[in-house]
């Protein structure tokens, strides 16, 4: 009876052994590690850089479209670099300040309707398998370039056609003054190019670089004319001169 008693104490000292080990092993495995969700928010307007009030809203993607990427802030070593909609936010990771980014698209693909949304935030992941929540606010990160004519520039030219030539495309963008959708390119400085034909039937060229395009802004170049004994062409980048040119005035016969 002893040697059965002294046999169940053992078995029992065995399992008390085996399930303070595996106690052991689970507080090691979370004890520099937790877990990280993260929420986006996006904003979708695009506001126009000569009136605040004019504001335009384009198409924003579903939040597990966007692309995210965590990275140690310290190392620089990734984490987790995927689709959103496939990141697990119950997994452990690694404890410490958390660098997080969320974009959709490219920002060197340029055309129309195409808008580049980016986001970034910090977190700090903590230990002991806690949770962490990093809210990142992703908005339209390129830039939107609309061309405009005045009344006085469309009375004098018969027509006038328009280019715009980025880094990223330097046979230039062929701009559609009907298009109801947004020009979106990288925010750089571009060339605007204008093939313009006068009252007679003369082709005139103009080219004008801007300064660097505001992301997120609807950034407007206007062509306007000057009659008074010449002919000045005026090209204004949001609202300021940035180039005249001194043009022959043309006498219409028919006229």
């Amino acid at each position: 009876m002893r040697d059965m008693k002294k046999i169940l104490f053992a078995i029992a000292l065995a399992v008390v052994a085996t399930a303070c080990n595996k106690d052991v092993e689970s507080t090691s495995a979370t004890t520099d590690r937790g877990t990280l969700a993260v929420r986006l928010t996006a904003s979708t307007e695009v506001g126009d850089t000569t009136n605040e009030q004019n504001k335009t809203v384009v198409a924003c993607p579903a939040n597990e479209q966007f692309n995210l990427s965590i990275a140690d802030t310290a190392t620089g070593v990734k984490i987790y670099e995927g689709a959103l909609g496939e990141y697990d936010a119950t997994t452990l990771i690694p404890s410490g300040d958390k660098s997080i980014r969320i974009w959709f698209g490219d920002i060197n693909d340029e055309g129309y309707d195409k808008p580049y949304f980016e986001g970034a935030a910090t977190a700090t992941v903590q230990s002991y398998g806690l949770s962490a929540e990093a809210m990142v606010e992703v908005g339209v990160a390129n830039a939107a370039i609309a061309i405009e004519t005045t009344e006085l520039f469309d009375s004098y030219f018969q027509s006038a056609t328009f280019t715009v030539v980025t880094e990223n495309c330097t046979e230039g963008h062929a701009f559609d003054t009907t298009a109801e959708g947004l020009l979106f390119v990288a925010p750089a400085e571009v060339t605007v190019k204008c093939l313009a034909v006068g009252p007679t039937g003369t082709k005139y060229e103009f080219s004008q670089r801007t300064p660097a395009l505001q992301p997120q802004r609807r950034n407007i170049v206007r062509f306007d004319m000057k009659s008074a004994g010449n002919v000045v062409v005026n090209i204004e980048f949001n609202n300021q001169l940035v180039g005249s040119e001194l043009i022959e005035v043309e006498l219409n016969d028919k006229a």
